[in-house]
């Protein structure tokens, strides 16, 4: 219900401002988004645990001509009949390279899903680039990837980034960008499963290496960044994603 109430907000503030919730706003006969035609404008929501992303996701799902990708958890949890997310949280060293692999794939197919010509923008939840230079360079300078891993990994990542596929093309970056106290506060507040051994210094290591691709130039950016604050308290965080969506047909034209 409170998501509800607050779309209600969300959806009139775009009325007011720019008409995005109507049915013409994303619709492909606008010729602002004629270049958008062949595929959906692509964007990654990239951020922390518990940063809100899937709130981002929820707003975003209610908008006419937007379709949203969450993280596929359940087919992690899910592979054969094993549990493989829970496998390489109780052991990462067994099984973190193997969860790795699979999550790649996985990214690479709601990529493929997400491409497909329908929707005007197609939002996904993280991207195989946040799973490489955030998630697997510090499992492997952690020492949960052995050096033969953490190679298997990366020519993975090379070889399906390196060749100009357009269904893996990014757009847009969306980073929600949150202190790890407040992430801390969240996760004990939810209590959600699969976070009950997450640390303060794990969620500070998360954020770290976010930093380093996204602020700091470590590694190569796909796509410009637009950052929100993923430290506001839920209601000022939906003022702040339905003001960023006001914006959104003027990006899309722009690509």
């Amino acid at each position: 219900m409170l998501l509800d109430g607050a779309w209600t907000w969300v959806a009139a503030a775009l009325t007011s401002l720019t008409s995005l919730t109507s049915p013409s706003s994303l619709d492909p006969s606008s010729p602002l988004l004629a270049s958008n035609l062949s595929r959906p404008f692509m964007i990654a929501v990239e951020g922390n645990i518990a940063s809100g992303k899937s709130t981002f996701l929820s707003l975003l799902s209610a908008v006419p001509g937007v379709a949203t990708y969450p993280e596929p958890v359940e087919r992690w949890r899910a592979v054969g009949g094993q549990d493989l997310f829970q496998a390489m949280m109780d052991e990462p060293l067994r099984w973190m390279h193997t969860f790795q692999l699979y999550s790649s794939l996985t990214r690479l197919e709601t990529a493929y899903a997400a491409a497909t010509p329908g929707a005007m923008a197609a939002v996904v939840e993280r991207s195989l680039y946040s799973e490489r230079y955030c998630f697997v360079q510090s499992m492997a300078e952690g020492g949960l990837l052995s050096p033969g891993e953490f190679a298997i990994l990366d020519n993975t990542f090379t070889m399906l980034t390196s060749r100009a596929d357009p269904a893996l093309h990014i757009d847009l970056i969306v980073y929600i960008e949150s202190e790890p106290e407040v992430l801390m506060r969240r996760v004990q507040g939810r209590a959600r499963e699969g976070e009950q051994g997450l640390t303060r210094e794990y969620l500070q290591e998360v954020h770290d290496r976010h930093q380093a691709w996204l602020d700091q130039g470590a590694f190569p950016l796909p796509a410009p960044v637009v950052r929100l604050n993923g430290n506001l308290e839920l209601g000022a965080f939906k003022h702040e994603v339905a003001a960023w969506l006001t914006t959104l047909p003027s990006l899309m034209a722009r690509e």
